[in-house]
């Protein structure tokens, strides 16, 4: 397993190079690079599974190299660097499918696990690959190739014909099929306690179950994306030569009814019309688009033959009043002004993709100024789970009622914690008297307050006339006398119960503190000066 380390600071690569157990991840190819230029050629001659790399350098940046790398289709993952807690720059990072992205400076235990879960990632998606070209042998996968091919990619008769009999499957010219487009919602759950086999044999039974029916026969059944389950694609024929839009409408009702009774998800279907083969491609892409497009249908049978494409113009809400309300902790009007606005959306029909994706847009960066305005990490509001289900969020107004309801919710929590009658000073204190046998650094302490780590370190300065750092110190030289004076434990157990595994740096910080080391100073109070 190779990796890149992209950044431009020697130093940093250097110091990433000799810090990380590359062993132990199971990494054996270790290549380094100052800058994009450098980096792409290493890439076009050496397969890249994991890219290190930093955001900033200079006329073209890590965000840049990795876009790259995307459009000659790397699926390496990617751990971005950063020096700043910049909204822009992760929102970029979700975009290029980053698999972490970690500010400097980073700390090498946290950035090795990283990697570790990133290198075991790998493995697994290896295994998977090397079992899916075993069972790519069976028919029914030749089968789903030859429909993937024909509906994704456009083909004359003589192509066709081609694949038909590389794949060993036969249809006649005058056979008319169906394409239908199934777009899963809120499977998470049930998909995270299953097998990922078990959750597609599971939805395979159901589809083939139901759309067997009414003279139908199910042709091919397929994720559009082997990665993604939100999405999948099925193909019909009909024994009797054509079916109608009554029988397609039932079973399309009944299978969203069994799919959410058993799965627990929701479903919509997406209903083309009978084509021949060599006019099925263009009748998928028109079916897609209208899936795409349509922000609005939840456990629906939807048809191309009713659907009009239409642009619909943005109408954006007040967000300079809504950001005034979350300022000043007015969440549950807040809710309400938002609920109306998107309930207005569905009622008059006035939202499809694209507007919804521009109202969730400004609806974060509504959040981000807010935040910003406070003082609170964005980065870190963006990691909680209530802000796990934007992909879905950006796919219907359904979800997005709920993402923005629980993005609200969870912001204002961060709101009123930093703007408590106990401060963020207090609250780091606490938690340092209960974490000095640990090792501990400025990301632990912003964690436990919403904040910036650079800000509060600036705040727990202005308060306390200490730096963070310092002020640590005192309470572990503080701990570290208190058990001298009133234990006999050694004198290097002492040490790691205050949080130094280092016995001759605890000994030299006792020592700058005290005047004494610290035997002396159990001595001195032994035989105190008279």
């Amino acid at each position: 397993m190779n990796i890149l380390l992209v950044d431009d600071d020697f130093y940093i690569v250097d110091t990433v190079k000799s810090m990380i157990n590359w062993e132990k991840i199971g990494i054996d190819g270790i290549y380094t690079a100052l800058d994009a230029p450098s980096a792409r050629q290493i890439m076009e001659g050496v397969p890249i599974q994991i890219i290190l790399c930093d955001i900033e350098m200079g006329k073209e940046s890590g965000l840049d190299l990795v876009e790259w790398a995307r459009r000659q289709g790397s699926g390496a993952k990617v751990i971005f660097l950063t020096s700043y807690a910049d909204f822009s720059y992760a929102q970029k990072a979700v975009t290029l499918q980053s698999f972490d992205y970690l500010l400097k400076p980073v700390q090498f235990p946290k950035l090795e696990e990283q990697l570790k879960k990133a290198a075991e990632e790998i493995s697994r998606e290896e295994a998977y690959h090397a079992n899916l070209e075993k069972w790519m042998t069976s028919q029914s996968a030749l089968k789903e190739s030859f429909w993937r091919k024909l509906l994704f990619e456009d083909a004359d008769e003589k192509a066709i014909s081609h694949w038909m009999d590389t794949f060993g499957v036969k249809y006649t010219e005058d056979q008319s099929f169906l394409y239908i487009c199934i777009s899963i919602y809120d499977y998470e759950t049930i998909y995270e306690s299953l097998e990922r086999g078990m959750f597609d044999f599971l939805l395979g039974n159901i589809t083939h179950e139901i759309f067997s029916g009414e003279g139908y026969e199910v042709q091919a059944l397929f994720r559009t994306d082997s990665e993604d389950a939100s999405q999948w694609n099925m193909v019909l024929c009909h024994t009797g030569g054509t079916g109608s839009k009554e029988a397609l409408e039932r079973l399309g009702t009944e299978y969203i009814e069994q799919i959410d009774r058993v799965m627990h998800s929701k479903v919509s279907c997406y209903v083309g019309n009978e084509k021949p083969l060599q006019e099925l491609a263009g009748e998928t892409k028109a079916v897609v688009r209208m899936q795409e497009d349509d922000v609005l249908g939840i456990r629906k049978v939807k048809f191309l033959s009713d659907y009009e494409e239409k642009e619909i113009p943005y109408v954006e809400p007040s967000f300079t009043v809504w950001e005034d309300m979350l300022l000043q902790g007015e969440t549950e009007r807040l809710l309400r002004e938002i609920s109306l606005y998107e309930n207005g959306l569905e009622i008059n029909g006035s939202c499809n993709a694209g507007t919804l994706k521009l109202f969730l847009g400004d609806f974060q960066q509504m959040l981000y100024s807010v935040l910003h305005k406070k003082s609170i990490s964005m980065n870190r509001l963006m990691k909680e789970p209530e802000f796990s289900d934007y992909r879905d969020a950006i796919r219907s107004l359904h979800h997005c009622r709920r993402y923005t309801d629980r993005a609200v919710r969870k912001a204002a929590q961060y709101i009123r914690f930093v703007e408590q009658e106990k401060s963020v000073v207090d609250v780091v204190k606490d938690y340092i008297e209960e974490h000095l046998d640990e090792e501990l650094t400025r990301e632990d302490f912003a964690a436990q307050v919403y904040l910036n780590a650079d800000y509060l370190a600036k705040l727990f300065k202005q308060e306390t006339g200490l730096s963070i750092g310092n002020y640590l110190v005192e309470r572990r030289m503080a701990k570290a006398r208190q058990l001298l004076s009133a234990t006999a434990r050694p004198v290097n157990q002492i040490a790691v119960e205050a949080g130094y595994t280092n016995f001759s740096y605890f000994a030299k910080l006792f020592r700058k503190t005290t005047g004494m080391t610290p035997n002396e100073y159990r001595k001195s109070l032994k035989n105190p000066l008279k």
